[in-house]
């Protein structure tokens, strides 16, 4: 085989990342990590504007070990839910760390599939702490931004309507029904 790369030994993951994905992919990367309950999550995903046509920058590690998983992809795609144009996919190098006994490396001879014990808290951890990594970014707004969103928009509303009245215009002006109210 021959060489690809030729690198010093260190334990920086976003020097390694500049060192093998280039500079421009380092740059638009969000750090994430969720440390607590299992499992543990670091790791990197890419801002929208580093997605790409398929999902081979997608790198997931359970344990240390690399491995190819629908689950977490699925979970991280859906936390960008709208930000990613149709048959794009977002790029991430994300590292999971969590009891061996609650994962079964033995569903493929190459061990590149796992099976999780506890899908749905997985899937909805990894899920969570990307949105938290996008929201950082600004990239999605909280819950708190839409409800302000919400009362900016109400208030407009009412305002051009008390013009309206105060004009006695005869022309007909659009408003929704009812907003979403969170609280």
């Amino acid at each position: 085989g021959s060489l690809i790369f030729d690198l010093h030994s260190t334990d920086d993951f976003e020097k390694r990342i500049f060192d093998v994905l280039g500079k421009e992919v380092a740059r638009n990367l969000i750090k994430i990590d969720f440390l607590g309950i299992e499992p543990n999550i670091t790791g990197f995903i890419g801002k929208p504007e580093i997605a790409r046509n398929n999902k081979q920058s997608q790198y997931i590690y359970i344990n240390g070990r690399a491995v190819k998983d629908n689950l977490i992809s699925s979970a991280i795609l859906d936390a960008f839910h709208s930000l990613l144009p149709e048959k794009k996919y977002p790029m991430f190098i994300i590292f999971l760390e969590m009891n061996p006994l609650s994962i079964d490396v033995n569903v493929h001879p190459r061990k590149l599939e796992v099976r999780f014990a506890y899908k749905n808290t997985i899937y909805s951890v990894v899920k969570q702490t990307v949105k938290e990594g996008l929201q950082r970014e600004h990239l999605i707004p909280e819950i708190g931004e839409i409800n302000r969103s919400y009362w900016n928009t109400e208030k407009l509303y009412n305002n051009i309507e008390q013009k309206n009245e105060n004009q006695e215009s005869k022309t007909t002006h659009y408003k929704p029904a009812s907003f979403p109210q969170y609280e």
